[in-house]
C-alpha cells in the first residue's frame, strides 16, 4: 500500500491493523491485498464523513469529543490540524485496562454453506448477505458490507461517540445518537456505564456476528393478504435484534410480482405489489431528541439493555448473579401469524347471545394471572406494528414492546396490516417490570416469565395484535367512527382477532378469553363506549370470554356493567345490537343537506350505552 501524506490517516491505518490483526487472531485473509483493499475501503468510509480518526486515549477524548458531533479540524500556532469543539459535552471513557479478558471475535470472508441467501421483497434482507454491499468512493469497486461490519464490531469500543463512529463507518444513512449519548452519559451510573462497555456492548456484538450461523434459512416477510407464520428461536431473536441495535440491517420490502388472477376471468396474472415494513435499526430510538433525553425513554434504553444482559446470562456463559436464575429457563421459541379474514360474519343475522364479561377498574391487561382461564392479550396496535416503540412513542403497544422485547423482531418481517387483517403472537417472554405510562413510564425491575411452555417451546403468552381505525382528534374527523363501514370494519377485525385460533398440544382449539380494553380510544380517537360495545358483540360472536379493564376511565366501569347486565338479563343477540346500532348512526350515514333541521344535532356523538340501555 502507498504511503499517505496524511499522517493521521497513517494512524488510523495502524490503529485499524493492530485491531484486525492483534485482537483478531483468527481473522481469515484471503490475500495481502484484500487487507489493503479493506483498509482503504474503511479509510474511504472515514473521509466520506469527515470524521477525525478515533484517538483511544480517555484524556484526548474527555478534551475533545463533541457528543457524536462533525468537527471542523483548523491550524494551531504551529500549523498542526487539530480538532475544533462545536459545544462543550462531557463523554464517559472507559479506558483499555478496564475491559474484562474476553474471547476474541472471528471474522470469516465466507458465509456458512448452508446459509441461504435470498435478496428480495419477501424476504428479509439480512446483514450479512452477499448482495448487501457497497462501493468505495472514486471507483467502482464493490465490496461486501457485511466483512466490514465484522470488522468494525471486533474491536473495543470506549465511549458513545465512538460507538457513533462504529456505526458510521458502515450505516451512513442514520438519523442521530443524542438520545443514546444522554443516556449513557448522564442516566446511567459510572458503574453501570462501565458494564456497558465493558460486558453489554461486546456482548450484543457477539450475538450480532453470529446472526450468519443461527439464521441460516431465509425469514419470509408477512405480506398482505396471505396468511403465514414465521416461527423463530429467543436465540435467533437476540441476534436479530443485536443487528438492530447496531444499525445493520438494509431496508427491507419495496415492490415485487406476486401470482394472482383477474377479478372475473380468474385468468393467472403477475400483479405487482409494494410491501410496506417497519423500520428497525434503532437510530431513530437512539436519536430523535432536543435537549435532555425524556426520562421514559431512557426507561426504554434500560428495558433494552436488561434484555441483552439476561440473554447473554443465558447463552454467553457471562458471570453473574442472577446466573441460577437464568439457568432455569431454556431456548424457546415465539411464533407470529398473519391471519386475513376474507368474509366477515352476517351481524344482521346473528342470533349469539352475550357471554361472560368481567370488567376491571384497575390493572393491566399483561399482568393477566388465573388459574382457570388463559388469556389472549390485546395490543393496541398501529396498523404499522410497534408504532413508535423505536421514536417517542410510549402508550400501550411501545410499552409493551420493551417489557417483552422479543415483540420488536415483527418489525422487521410485518407488512402493514390491512383492515381484514390481524396479526396472533405466541411465546414472546417478558423481562422487565415497570411502573408509569406515557411520559410517567419507568423501567422499575426484572421480571422472570415463570409461565409454561408448549411442545414447541413457545412460553404461554398469546398476543394479538389489533389495530384499530384512526379518528384522530378533530370532533369532525372522530364522528366518522359512527358510519357504517367504520363500525362494520372494527367488528371484522375483532372478531377475527377474537376467533379461536391456538390449538394445544392434544390439536385441539384452545377457548381464549381475551383480556382487552379501551381499544382505540386515547390517541386513536374511538369512544370509549362504541368501542366496547364492538368487542362485546365480536367476543359473543367469536364465542369467546372478555376480561375489560377500563384503565381509570371515570364513570366508564358502572355504565358497562350496567348494559352487560342488561343485555345478559334480556338474552339479547348481536343481530339486536347491530340493529340498534345501524339505528343509532343513521344520521351519519344519510346525505344531508346544509342547513337541515338534524344537522346540528348529528354534529354531537350519540351516547352509546344510553341508546342501548334505552332501546332494551
Amino acid at each position: 500500500m502507498e504511503d499517505m501524506e496524511d499522517p493521521e490517516l497513517g494512524e488510523m491505518v495502524k490503529e485499524l491493523s493492530k485491531n484486525m490483526q492483534d485482537k483478531v487472531p483468527d481473522y481469515e485473509y484471503d490475500t495481502d491485498e484484500m487487507v489493503e483493499e479493506e483498509i482503504e475501503a474503511l479509510i474511504d468510509e472515514y473521509k466520506s464523513k469527515n470524521y477525525t480518526p478515533s484517538k483511544k486515549s480517555s484524556k484526548y477524548l474527555e478534551k475533545n469529543v463533541d457528543n457524536g458531533k462533525k468537527y471542523e479540524a483548523k491550524k494551531d500556532k504551529k500549523g498542526e490540524k487539530t480538532p475544533t469543539k462545536k459545544k462543550e459535552v462531557k463523554v464517559r471513557v472507559i479506558s483499555d485496562s478496564q475491559f474484562k479478558k474476553m474471547e476474541n471475535l472471528s471474522i470469516s470472508k465466507q458465509l456458512a454453506e448452508d446459509f441461504e441467501d435470498v435478496w428480495d421483497a419477501f424476504h428479509v434482507r439480512m446483514p450479512c448477505s452477499d448482495r448487501n454491499t457497497y462501493s468505495q468512493k472514486g471507483n467502482n469497486k464493490v465490496l461486501k458490507r457485511w466483512y466490514l461490519i465484522q470488522t468494525v464490531l471486533a474491536g473495543r469500543i470506549h465511549s458513545s461517540t465512538e460507538l457513533e463512529e462504529a456505526i458510521g463507518m458502515y450505516n451512513d444513512n442514520t438519523y442521530g445518537f443524542k438520545g443514546l449519548s444522554d443516556f449513557l452519559n448522564d442516566d446511567l451510573s459510572q458503574e453501570e456505564t462501565t458494564k456497558f462497555f465493558v460486558e453489554t456492548l461486546p456482548n450484543i456484538a457477539r450475538f450480532a456476528l453470529m446472526l450468519p450461523k443461527v439464521c441460516k434459512a431465509p425469514i419470509d416477510i408477512l405480506i398482505p393478504n396471505v396468511e403465514k407464520e414465521v416461527e423463530l428461536s429467543q436465540l435467533q431473536i437476540a441476534s436479530l435484534l443485536a443487528n438492530a441495535f447496531f444499525c445493520t440491517f438494509p431496508k427491507q420490502g419495496g415492490f415485487g410480482f406476486i401470482d394472482s388472477t383477474e377479478e372475473f376471468t380468474d385468468e393467472p396474472i403477475r400483479k405487482k405489489v409494494k410491501i410496506s415494513v417497519p423500520e428497525i435499526n434503532f437510530d431513530r430510538l437512539f436519536a430523535v431528541y432536543e435537549g435532555e433525553c425524556p426520562k421514559n425513554v431512557c426507561a426504554k434504553f434500560r428495558c433494552l439493555l436488561h434484555y441483552f444482559e439476561r440473554m447473554s446470562i443465558r447463552f454467553l456463559n457471562a458471570t453473574n448473579q442472577s446466573k441460577k436464575k437464568e439457568e432455569e429457563f431454556k431456548e424457546g421459541k415465539v411464533s407470529f401469524h398473519r391471519l386475513v379474514l376474507l368474509y366477515g360474519p352476517d351481524w344482521d343475522k346473528s342470533h349469539k347471545t352475550v357471554g361472560n364479561i368481567q370488567v376491571d377498574d384497575g390493572g393491566l391487561i399483561e399482568d393477566c394471572v388465573s388459574l382457570d382461564e388463559t388469556y389472549l392479550e390485546l395490543d393496541f396496535a398501529n396498523k404499522s406494528i410497534g408504532g413508535g416503540v423505536l421514536g417517542r412513542g410510549c402508550i400501550q403497544e411501545e410499552i409493551r414492546f420493551v417489557v417483552n422485547p422479543e415483540l420488536l423482531v415483527s418489525l422487521l418481517f410485518t407488512a402493514v396490516i390491512e383492515d381484514h387483517e390481524v396479526v396472533l403472537i405466541k411465546g414472546a417472554e417478558r423481562f422487565s417490570n415497570y411502573t408509569g405510562y406515557a411520559q410517567s413510564f419507568l423501567w422499575d425491575s426484572p421480571h422472570f416469565d415463570k409461565k409454561k411452555r408448549d411442545s414447541r417451546g413457545r412460553i404461554e403468552t398469546y398476543i394479538l395484535a389489533m389495530d384499530a381505525a384512526f379518528f384522530g382528534h378533530s370532533e369532525e374527523f372522530r364522528l366518522k367512527q359512527f358510519q357504517r363501514t367504520k363500525i362494520t370494519r372494527e367488528l371484522n377485525k375483532a372478531y377475527l382477532g377474537f376467533h379461536p385460533y391456538f390449538k394445544d398440544d392434544n390439536g385441539n382449539l384452545q377457548k381464549l378469553t381475551v383480556s382487552t380494553g379501551n381499544w382505540g380510544c386515547g390517541a386513536f380517537g374511538g369512544f370509549h363506549d362504541l368501542k366496547a360495545v364492538i368487542q362485546i358483540m365480536a367476543a359473543a360472536e367469536a364465542g369467546v370470554d372478555l376480561r375489560y379493564f377500563t384503565f381509570g376511565v371515570v364513570g366508564l366501569s358502572a355504565s358497562l356493567k350496567e348494559l352487560i347486565t342488561v343485555l345478559q338479563q334480556r338474552s339479547v343477540t348481536v343481530g339486536q345490537l347491530w340493529e340498534a346500532l345501524i339505528e343509532m348512526v343513521r344520521p351519519f350515514n344519510s346525505k344531508r343537506k346544509k342547513g337541515d333541521e338534524d344537522d346540528e344535532a348529528s354534529e354531537q356523538p350519540p351516547q352509546t350505552f344510553n341508546f342501548l340501555l334505552d332501546k332494551f
